[in-house]
């Protein structure tokens, strides 16, 4: 397979990975998790569970999207600088675990409401679910510490193979500072300010829109 056709294929699964993060990240959980909310929260799941499963169905596609870009980057770039795609693999691989074994927690929130074998008051399961949808929460901003750190090595590469514009390279660079600035504000319970991770935003949309357009240079 040609490099142009990678380079197509990993802005397809780029496009893929947007537009299904928001989907199930910003429209559907965005209007079903109501922070500080637990009796609206699980009311939301119960009244809308079609809505919801279509949430983790979402996820889904957006991991399997993310592990393939992973691969087609790597076939891009291995030839010539093989450490770096390794890295950048392994990296994407262990992101792609991460957001799959946290979907558990969303499944959780779901089975907890609905099986009355465990035979738990409505305020315990009511509590259990809220408890599982903030575990779900908290694990996708875990997984920054995969999805971050991979800027770099993709960041890196572009910047040095001369495939791409290097300034997408740079923004992803600036990026993946950002996002590891917030994994460790998460732990630490420090307040990082959201535009620390705008040049990821604008890195990866750019870097998807050319890989779709125009292929590699």
């Amino acid at each position: 397979m040609t490099i142009n056709k990678n380079a197509r294929l990993a802005g397809l699964s780029y496009l893929l990975i947007i537009i299904f993060g928001i989907i199930s990240h910003l429209v559907i959980r965005g209007s079903i998790f109501i922070k500080g909310d637990l009796i609206k929260t699980t009311n939301l799941i119960i009244e809308d569970e079609k809505l919801f499963r279509l949430s983790i169905v979402s996820d889904m596609i957006m991991i399997i999207a993310f592990l393939t870009l992973g691969i087609f980057l790597y076939q891009i770039f291995h030839k010539s600088f093989k450490t770096s795609a390794l890295i950048l693999l392994a990296l994407n691989i262990v992101g792609v675990a991460i957001m799959g074994l946290n979907m558990l927690n969303q499944l959780a929130a779901l089975e907890v409401l609905n099986m009355d074998i465990l035979n738990l008051s409505l305020d315990t399961k009511q509590s259990l679910s809220y408890f599982y949808m903030h575990l779900h929460s908290l694990g996708y901003q875990l997984a920054a510490i995969s999805y971050g750190l991979w800027l770099l090595p993709m960041g890196y590469l572009i910047i040095k193979s001369n495939y791409f514009p290097r300034i997408i390279g740079l923004l992803l660079m600036l990026g993946a500072i950002g996002y590891l600035s917030s994994f460790l504000g998460m732990l630490l319970n420090i307040s990082i300010p959201d535009f620390l991770t705008l040049p990821a935003d604008l890195g990866e949309l750019a870097f998807c829109l050319y890989l779709l357009i125009k292929g590699t240079k």
